[in-house]
């Protein structure tokens, strides 16, 4: 492949830096859900995720809420992640 050559002038931003919020691990029980409270909270079945297990401990991150959030930063199995989506 040759040399690709790109018009800065024709890039289009549509968000400003910082403009979708991520997620940080303090504020993550009180955003996410169990899977046991899934059903009450109105996620259904066919949800699409992101799924993280560490050492036993699992966590789901719903796709439409990550496409929201883009990042979560969580800790699972006694270790610090990021989920992005």
């Amino acid at each position: 492949m040759g040399q690709v050559s790109i018009d800065l002038n024709e890039l289009v931003t549509l968000l400003p830096p910082d403009a979708i919020p991520a997620i940080l691990p303090d504020r993550v029980p009180e955003i996410l859900v169990p899977a046991a409270d899934a059903d009450a909270a109105g996620i259904e079945d066919t949800v699409q995720v992101i799924g993280v297990s560490i050492d036993g401990e699992s966590r789901a991150y719903p796709i439409p809420f990550l496409s929201r959030h883009e990042i979560v930063n969580d800790t699972v199995g006694g270790r610090h992640i990021a989920a992005t989506w």
